[in-house]
């Protein structure tokens, strides 16, 4: 037989509570049709109504605490919202945050963002612009990928990374512009998009990924400035309307399919340190 003392079940119950604590333990509330988690010290939203329709403002404060980020698949599927106000102090969109929300044409980034995390805004179709805020330091994988009515992006100079896929099949994407600042292209980042006209890889850039620009078949010209090693795999693949590539003095390798099918190329000056043709 089991006999708790009175000492020992507040001994218990103190540990659970710390345990607790310990675990960051949190519960979601409500605040009109706003899901939330309080962090502490700021707020957290975590659900919308996916039968949602128009206009979406998220509020500066809940309870009287900062709302500090959108959290993952927040506000997914919510196809008939058409523009989100975000306020500033929010730091994160998270993953998947905004993922399917078809209607959505608009949406406000204060310049507290400094992350856009993996598939915030992928398939949001009827999104047409998007300025990215200049504290952003990071674009995750898929963030924009088929975001079909994209036209123009400019990526900022505090950005150093852009995620694999992160604006792939955006096939109406024709103006894009790559701040000094960048680092790393990740592979298959601007895939499928069929309406890019131009692109230049600015001298910041060190690792630019495969299958990079596959199949962006209304290219026509590529500077590539950075002081990359290699040109990857299949980065320029069946850009069949490519004429004019500059390759900067680093290359020292071409991977394989790194240029096939790029049918209107006829004349690259190849770096005179390069060792490797794929």
């Amino acid at each position: 037989m089991l006999v708790i003392t009175t000492q020992k079940a507040s001994k218990i119950l103190i540990w659970i509570v710390a345990l607790c604590l310990a675990a960051n333990f949190v519960r979601a509330d409500q605040f009109g049709n706003f899901t939330y988690t309080d962090n502490g010290a700021s707020i957290t939203i975590t659900d919308y109504p996916e039968s949602a329709t128009g206009v979406v403002v998220i509020p500066g404060t809940i309870v009287g605490k900062p709302v500090s980020s959108i959290g993952s698949y927040a506000f997914a599927q919510c196809k008939l919202v058409t523009e989100v106000v975000i306020p500033n102090g929010v730091e994160t969109i998270g993953y998947g945050s905004f993922m399917n929300c078809e209607k959505l044409a608009i949406v406000s980034l204060p310049g507290s963002v400094t992350s856009i995390g993996v598939s915030a805004f992928t398939f949001c179709k009827a999104l047409v612009n998007m300025t990215i805020p200049a504290g952003v330091t990071s674009i995750g994988e898929y963030a924009f990928s088929s975001c079909a009515a994209l036209t123009e992006i400019s990526i900022p100079g505090s950005v150093t990374s852009i995620g694999p896929y992160a604006f792939s099949s955006c096939s109406a994407l024709s103006g894009l512009t790559i701040s000094e600042g960048v680092t790393t292209i990740g592979e298959f980042a601007f895939q499928r998009c069929g309406n890019l006209l131009a692109v230049t890889i600015p001298a910041s850039v060190t690792s630019l990924g495969g299958d990079c620009f596959w199949t962006c078949s209304a290219l026509t010209s590529a500077t590539i400035l950075g002081n990359i090693p290699s040109i990857g795999s299949s980065t320029f693949y069946n850009c069949v309307n490519l004429t004019s590539v500059i390759l900067p003095a680093s290359i020292t390798r071409i991977e394989s399919y790194a240029f096939q099918l790029c049918g209107k190329l006829d004349n690259v000056v190849l770096p005179g340190g390069l060792t490797y043709i794929g």
